[in-house]
């Protein structure tokens, strides 16, 4: 897989692997001198989650941004940073392949966020907790506290974080992207204070990305759906075939499908996300659900669930577009919804010639039977 233009995101397959802080005792704990519980607390790693890892094709340039405790931590990657410790530097031009490649010699690009992370979790661990009385809002998550550093290599071999400079400007990128008013009308608009993060306390709720909101002082519950600059063609594609689906009278029907209910803009006027319907699936999709031993009864319901959306959005006259396994959620109650109506493709899945059309569609759903397992013809399964 080639690298991405010039420090664009790359994302692996767990953008967002969190490291969790936890202070369980064995059960032997009884007998724990205070030296030995003080060492263990040190060793624990505290809670963070990586949410963006980015590399350019033309050098040997990375960049890693991580979040814990509400506070942000860009750390700037270069070959060149690594030049007292040649067995350093090896290892960072090995990892930036494997980072190509997910995966290189049983290595992946979470070793790789390790390696990177490892010299800063004292840093890590000198963040203080963010309030535990206050539920944090996407204002929080959107406009954090931020530090920037790099990591060179010491002639010992030892990986050191340095605090590092960079162009203001760099740094002042707004999120969000801007689209015709007119195609974001017929939605409910939020502001980033209006809407807090669901979490178990503040401090996993602004150590991760946000995904499950809802509004302040409201019991609705969304999914979020960022979206980032160069989103704009496929946020305005997922826009118009979302309100096509509500035109044609689907968004009330019965159907296992992924809705729009909100936009998320700041005071700028910007798009920073999508407020979709939440579907409690807990990260499952298709993909990573059908695994050996699975019941082919469960394998033809969530077949049978999936031909029969598709075949009645195509009924009403409306299109899935990027038909994947992985935009299929399988909820806790073993139920199929079809999302992500943004249109495009993805290569192994539909052929770009018919991408957006029924015929794509349809390449799309006979793939997905075929990673089921289920050989019927898609009319015999509707």
């Amino acid at each position: 897989m080639p690298r991405d233009s010039p420090l664009s995101t790359f994302k692996p397959a767990r953008l967002d692997a969190t490291r969790e802080h936890s202070n369980q005792a064995s059960s032997s704990s009884s007998a724990t001198t205070m030296e030995s519980m003080e060492s263990t607390e040190i060793d624990v790693p505290p809670y963070y989650s990586v949410i963006e890892f980015s590399f350019s094709e033309h050098d040997t340039d990375a960049e890693l941004r991580v979040l814990c405790n509400g506070t942000r931590i860009h750390i700037y990657l270069s070959e060149e940073n690594f030049a007292e410790s040649p067995q350093l530097k090896e290892k960072y031009l090995f990892y930036l392949r494997v980072a190509e490649e997910f995966e290189l010699d049983g290595v992946t690009v979470e070793d790789f966020y390790d390696w990177i992370m490892e010299p800063f979790l004292s840093l890590l661990r000198s963040i203080p907790s963010p309030d535990q009385h206050k539920t944090p809002t996407l204002q929080d998550f959107f406009h954090p506290k931020t530090l920037v550093y790099t990591l060179k290599g010491a002639a010992s071999g030892e990986r050191v974080p340095s605090p590092y400079e960079v162009d203001h400007d760099s740094q002042s990128i707004e999120p969000g992207i801007r689209l015709p008013d007119e195609l974001c009308t017929p939605w409910r608009r939020f502001s980033p204070f209006e809407i807090e993060i669901c979490a178990e306390n503040p401090g996993i709720a602004l150590s991760s990305t946000p995904r499950k909101v809802q509004q302040v002082g409201g019991r609705e519950v969304f999914f979020l759906k960022l979206l980032h600059v160069g989103d704009q063609h496929r946020a305005a594609q997922e826009l118009k075939n979302y309100k096509r689906i509500v035109d044609l009278g689907l968004g009330e029907e019965d159907l296992q499908i992924s809705r729009l209910l909100g936009l998320l803009q700041d005071d700028r006027g910007f798009l920073l996300g999508f407020l979709l319907s939440y579907i409690d699936c807990r990260a499952r999709n298709l993909m990573c659900a059908v695994k050996p031993g699975l019941q082919n009864v469960v394998r033809q319901k969530w077949a049978k669930q999936v031909a029969s959306t598709v075949h009645r959005l195509h009924a009403a006259g409306a299109i899935w577009g990027d038909a994947k396994a992985e935009n299929v959620l399988v909820d806790v109650h073993e139920d199929a919804w079809v999302t992500d109506f943004g249109g495009g493709y993805t290569e192994g899945w539909v052929d770009k010639e018919i991408a957006g059309t029924v015929d794509g569609d349809l390449q799309g759903l006979a793939k997905i039977l075929e990673h089921l397992g289920v050989s019927e013809d898609i009319t015999a399964i509707i």
